[in-house]
């Protein structure tokens, strides 16, 4: 079973991710999202039809590849 919180971020160590990235997104590039259930690997913007990784964030592409 998990907990997900009351709502979103209402745990301390949600919202000590969520500053955290506020405080820095003008500095950070791409987040990586690693999950222990399922090995999985999320490429960043892979909700967007066409991936404009490379549009957005140029060099980035050959960091996952």
């Amino acid at each position: 079973m998990f907990y997900t919180g009351k709502t979103a971020f209402s745990e301390p160590e949600s919202q000590a991710y969520a500053n955290f990235l506020t405080k820095h997104q003008d500095e950070i590039k791409f987040v990586l999202n690693m999950h222990s259930n399922g090995n999985a690997f999320i490429w960043p913007y892979n909700g967007v039809e066409k991936n404009d990784i490379e549009e957005r964030s140029p060099g980035v592409l050959g960091i996952f590849q």
